[in-house]
């Protein structure tokens, strides 16, 4: 990235971050990669809505999605904009806060589509993302969640015409999560210990299609409430099952507050823990040593190192420095999901070559495999990305062993290849 390009991407985050503070919450907006110089006043402009929570439960990840969209903009444009008919055009993002609220996140799309935005990014939790898709069905909107999000997102008969998940189906995860205990420790007692919300009940639904092939394991799943501050009633509660494994699946500021909580606890002294869909900004947000040994499971990771796919480490490491160059800080892997959704909205915009969501969203249907630091996918009926690699397989490092304490919290052990996680289409009503 020329000295220009990062000048003019880092004066856009601290301008975002200053209207930030002071419009407040539900208000946010910027204005991202818009007439650069002289050749941004003779270019078009296409507008590009961007939805995350920045405040609330969710506010730990959606700050990071905000950043990484406002990257993966400047990137657009510094190449040359989004080309349509031989015209090239600015990409620009227009941010609103969800306020980590389903009801504020679906109102702050309606309110951008009347005024004109067609397609859009977003959603930082579950329930939130399906909701923002359930208004882009009323406003015939493009809508690509950043987010694992909820199976009504993807059935055929609730599906969004035009919506799309670059992490797929929440109920993969559970699926991933209860296949690699049980492979990885083989338990006679397994607990989930989960968030009371959508996220949280679709990994139990994804572990019970695992464990019905399972009888002999006694599985229970704890849930706590999202945002409590205060988690030992329910670890106590999980101790108490005397579970060989423990499978976390908490998420946002939560998941820090589990993290942290059931290591003070001493919960695995006594059992083995898992986490599932671990990201940097948790795992770097607690002491290492809650986290040293414990196994993962994560969408991405910025440090391939270990992967036997030397593409797929190649291409990680060729992001993840341009990433450090242009923004100070490495990319987490939710921050990475929502970079790529920019790049694949914009694959649909030239391939389509138009704005109109039913082209955009066509277009990638009709040519739906392509590739990404995570490897080659190809898009599925149902909207969801089929990677070839699902979830790579972390080990937490400990205090002394870590690279760089902003994002080296792990060592990749391998990778989950194949299908084998997705729902399956007929579930969803696609056969």
């Amino acid at each position: 990235m020329n000295k220009k390009w990062k000048v003019l991407a880092t004066w856009v985050l601290v301008l975002c971050l200053g209207m930030l503070a002071i419009l407040g919450p539900g208000c946010q907006t910027a204005d991202v990669g818009q007439k650069p110089g002289d050749a941004g006043e003779k270019m078009g402009v296409i507008k590009m809505g961007a939805i995350y929570s920045l405040s609330g439960a969710g506010s730990v990840i959606g700050n990071m999605q905000r950043d990484a969209v406002m990257f993966a903009i400047n990137q657009v444009n510094e190449r040359g904009g989004v080309e349509i008919d031989g015209k090239k055009y600015l990409l620009q993002g227009v941010f609103r806060d969800d306020e980590s609220k389903p009801d504020v996140g679906a109102r702050r799309l309606r309110e951008l589509a009347r005024d004109g935005i067609k397609v859009f990014q977003g959603g930082t939790m579950a329930h939130i993302a399906l909701a923002i898709s359930e208004a882009s069905k009323e406003e015939k909107a493009f809508f690509m969640a950043s987010c694992a999000t909820s199976p009504d997102f993807f059935h055929k008969d609730t599906k969004a015409p035009y919506s799309l998940s670059i992490l797929g189906n929440a109920i993969s995860v559970g699926r991933s999560g209860a296949t690699y205990a049980i492979k990885e420790y083989d338990p006679k007692k397994l607990v989930f210990f989960l968030p009371d919300y959508a996220f949280g009940h679709q990994h139990e639904e994804g572990a019970r299609q695992i464990i019905k092939d399972h009888p002999d394991i006694d599985f229970n799943v704890v849930y706590s409430p999202v945002g409590t501050a205060d988690l030992t009633p329910y670890i106590i509660q999980v101790r108490d099952l005397k579970p060989d494994v423990v499978v976390i699946g908490h998420w946002g500021n939560d998941a820090i507050t589990a993290l942290k909580q059931v290591h003070e606890m001493g919960l695995g002294k006594d059992t083995k823990l898992i986490f599932i869909w671990i990201i940097s900004v948790f795992a770097t947000a607690v002491e290492p040593e809650s986290i040293e040994g414990m196994k993962a499971l994560t969408f991405w990771y910025p440090d391939m190192e270990g992967l036997k796919d030397e593409e797929v480490v190649n291409a990680t490491k060729e992001l993840t420095d341009e990433w450090i160059s242009a923004i100070g800080s490495p990319p987490d892997a939710y921050a990475m999901a929502a970079w790529l959704g920019v790049m694949e909205t914009v694959r649909g915009m030239e391939r389509g070559q138009s704005t109109d969501p039913e082209k955009v969203y066509n277009a990638l249907m009709e040519n739906p495999e392509f590739n990404s630091p995570k490897g080659p996918a190809t898009w599925r009926v149902d909207g969801t990305p089929a990677y070839k690699y699902w979830a790579f397989i972390l080990e937490g490092k400990g205090p002394g062993t870590r690279k760089d304490a902003r994002f080296d919290f792990g060592k990749v052990l391998d990778a989950y290849e194949g299908e084998e996680f997705l729902v399956p289409l007929e579930d969803l009503g696609w056969k």
